[in-house]
């Protein structure tokens, strides 16, 4: 299995929009900065991902009506085909396959983005409880910054 997962729709912006999810507490000015744009901007990108998966699902069902039309009109082997075997046979047909596949990975891409939209807005959460901390007295930046020391000691460390 892929252990980094990224819709085709968007990757690029996905992927840089997913960097964003961590909560940097040195810099929590600028996270409450930038929350809301990159929250408006994940949701615009979802809601898109959201419209491309209904058209393939429209487009596979335009696709499966357009083969069994052409099926019972198809009398080549010298008798008309029941519906029920119009149904079965619909799923070999190399169109409706393409079609199917296209909706699988719009389903996975709106649910990427869906996901990617519900992270920021754990974060946007995670912002308002640090600040509450930092408010209350209970983390206060000599904290912050030495946490961040500590951080970078041991990622030197285990170099």
């Amino acid at each position: 299995m892929d252990e980094n997962i990224s819709p085709t729709f968007k990757k690029e912006r996905y992927e840089w929009l997913r960097t964003k999810t961590a909560l940097d507490l040195f810099e929590i000015d600028n996270e409450v900065i930038e929350m809301s744009v990159l929250l408006q901007e994940a949701g615009e990108y979802t809601a898109l991902a959201n419209e491309y998966k209904e058209r393939a699902k429209e487009e596979l069902i335009r696709t499966s009506a357009a083969i069994a039309h052409s099926m019972r009109f198809d009398m080549s082997d010298g008798k008309k085909k029941s519906e029920t075997t119009i149904e079965s046979m619909i799923p070999i047909y190399p169109e409706y396959i393409a079609k199917l596949q296209e909706l699988d990975s719009a389903r996975l891409d709106a649910a990427l983005w869906s996901s990617l939209t519900d992270a920021l807005r754990s974060k946007s959460m995670a912002i308002r409880v640090a600040a509450d901390l930092l408010n209350s007295g209970y983390l206060t930046p000599d904290y912050i910054r030495n946490k961040r020391r500590k951080e970078i000691r041991e990622a030197g460390a285990t170099k």
